[in-house]
Parts: structure tokens; C-alpha cells; sequence
């Protein structure tokens, strides 16, 4: 039995519902886009979820999860050679003797083998820009949510936390952080590239998740 103020409150949501305006022509085909994409997205998801190479169960998760979400659709695109990859991070580092903002830039937003070139050079370069933290704890992700590429992706995350930690004290921006986790996700599917061609889809899935994790967590640790 309904209880009459629950009555009450169907009878008002449905006068609501029934003097809502209708939307502006503007409006509907704002919502027609939206929802042909919506679609199109759904049945990328279906294709992906099929592929051979995404059959294992860390994969298939994840794309039960998010599997219509525009980004990783367009990773897996790049995963397959379905879409061109963005630029690459900064294939140079900048000398040492420039500025030390442009400096730790030049690392954070480059790739891996700069800087771990530069870490070679660290006695060097600490006597050019004392103090500079190269303090990290890798791949930083909740217990078993690293979905075993923990150490895959080291390299990538050591490059993450020298930009996050040098440039929340030298420049702390937005435009900075974004930057910096951009160059992140560049370095993951780079990672992710080297791999035997089979593993690559799956490594890409898991690179958006990371980049995922960064981009919506990462402002406070910025």
C-alpha cells in the first residue's frame, strides 16, 4: 500500500515531468549529438571487449567498468594503430646550466631516457641546482590495484614524482600539474609500445587507468 506521502510525491514529480519545457531546438540537437556519440562509444566498447588480446581478466574488468569512456577508447585506437599517437614528451633535456624551472620542466615533461640520463648526472647537476628532490616511491597504488605492471611502470612514475615534487614548490599551476601528468601518460604508452604486440592492448588499458588515477587524484599531492 502506498503511504499518501509517498503518493503525494509521485503526483508532483509527474506534474513536473509534464510542465517541463520543451527544449529549445538548440537544445535537442545538443542532446542528439550526445547521445550518437553515446552509441558510437557503446559499440567501440562491445568491439574491444571481443578483441582477442584483451581477453584476460584485468582487462575485461576494467572495460566492463569503463569501457565507453571517450579516453580509453581513443588509447585503445592508439593501442591498435587505429589513430595516430600524440606528440611524444621532449626527446632532449635541456643542459643543466639553464634556469632551474626550465630545467626541472625539461625532465618532468620528457621522456624516460632523459631522465634517466640525468640521474646519472645527478652530483653534477645538484652542484647547478642544489636541492632538487629526487625522492620517490615509485608507482604509488593501493594494494592490488596496481594490476601487476607495478614495476613495468616504474620508470614512468619516477619521472611523474620529480615533476610533482620540484614544481608544486618552484611553479604550482594547473597548467603545470596537467602538463606534468600528460607527459606521464605519454611515457606509459610508450612503456606500453615496446611491448610484444599482443601484450599492447592490454598494457594501454592499464596505462589509462594509471593516468586516471593521477588525473583525478593527484591535485592534492600537486
Amino acid at each position: 500500500m502506498k503511504r499518501p506521502w509517498c503518493l503525494s510525491l509521485l503526483t508532483l514529480a509527474t506534474l513536473l515531468t509534464a510542465c517541463r519545457p520543451e527544449p529549445l531546438p538548440d537544445d535537442r540537437a545538443a542532446n542528439d549529438r550526445a547521445a550518437n556519440d553515446r552509441a558510437v562509444n557503446d559499440r567501440a566498447a562491445t568491439d574491444y571487449a571481443s578483441r582477442s588480446e584483451l581477453q584476460d581478466a584485468q582487462s575485461q574488468f576494467i572495460l566492463a567498468q569503463v569501457g565507453h569512456d571517450p579516453r580509453l577508447i581513443a588509447t585503445l585506437q592508439e593501442a591498435y594503430g587505429e589513430a595516430p599517437a600524440p606528440q611524444a614528451p621532449n626527446t632532449q633535456a635541456l643542459p643543466a646550466p639553464v634556469g632551474r624551472l626550465e630545467f626541472v620542466k625539461s625532465l618532468a615533461w620528457g621522456n624516460v631516457q632523459n631522465f634517466e640520463a640525468a640521474s646519472f648526472r645527478r652530483d653534477f647537476i645538484d652542484t647547478l641546482h642544489p636541492g632538487l628532490d629526487w625522492s620517490t616511491d615509485g608507482c604509488s597504488t593501493p594494494p592490488g590495484l596496481d594490476f601487476g605492471y607495478h614495476e613495468t611502470f616504474r620508470p614512468a612514475c619516477l619521472v611523474h614524482d620529480f615533476g610533482y615534487h620540484n614544481l608544486r614548490l618552484l611553479e604550482r599551476t594547473p597548467e603545470n600539474r596537467t602538463r606534468t601528468d600528460e607527459a606521464f601518460f605519454s611515457n606509459l604508452k610508450a612503456i606500453c609500445a615496446a611491448r610484444f604486440p599482443p601484450e599492447r592492448p592490454s598494457c594501454y588499458v592499464v596505462a589509462y587507468m594509471y593516468e586516471e588515477g593521477v588525473r583525478l587524484g593527484g591535485a592534492a599531492l600537486f
